[in-house]
């Protein structure tokens, strides 16, 4: 079987029952819809290849799922594993920092990534891009602190990949004046 397939059908069965907090109550949209997105992001981008893109299906199921980092390393090679490691947010697999506030766990997330490879940074972005585009459509207030630490992200990692960098900056603009226009409506 395809190795990319493979990954999708193993994420789409670890990740079953979960769905988005995208704000849409009323069709709860699966969470494995994110993943096939920042999936197919990776897989368009120049220089993408098969390791990417099987990174991108398992990149939350380390934080999100039992699957352990063996289990990945055993189904689809260690090049995957380090992937999806460096892809699990540092805070979550560090105690100390798991008991810091917000933007300390954020801050460490960023300096973390900043080091990674620009492989891992593009799906980092690519799921950045998928996440804060949800959040574009919600009226949740938490859009607000993502949009923040997408900036900060952006300016630690948003190198690895201008054309992701790009739509997210636009993503970003679009909260911006949707914001002002609420605020001019007086809602």
């Amino acid at each position: 079987m395809n190795r990319i397939i493979a990954a999708a059908q193993f994420a789409k069965r670890e990740h079953e029952g979960q769905i988005r907090k995208d704000g849409n109550e009323k069709m709860p949209t699966p969470y494995f819809t994110h993943l096939a997105r920042v999936a197919g992001t990776v897989a368009a981008l120049p220089g993408s290849n098969e390791n990417m893109v099987i990174a991108a299906y398992l990149h939350d199921t380390i934080e999100d799922t039992d699957v352990t980092l063996a289990e990945i390393e055993l189904s689809f090679g260690a090049e995957v594993a380090i992937m999806v490691e460096c892809l699990t947010n540092v805070s979550k697999r560090n105690m100390v920092l798991a008991k810091k506030n917000r933007t300390e766990r954020k801050k460490a997330d960023t300096e973390f990534l900043s080091k990674c490879s620009p492989n891992i940074k593009k799906i980092k972005l690519a799921d950045r891009l998928d996440n804060l585009f949800d959040f574009s459509l919600t009226n949740n207030p938490f859009k607000y602190k993502y949009a923040a630490e997408t900036q900060d992200l952006l300016k630690a990692i948003g190198d690895a990949c201008p054309e992701l960098t790009e739509k997210i900056e636009e993503v970003l603009q679009f909260i911006l004046v949707r914001t002002l226009k609420s605020l001019d409506e007086g809602v």
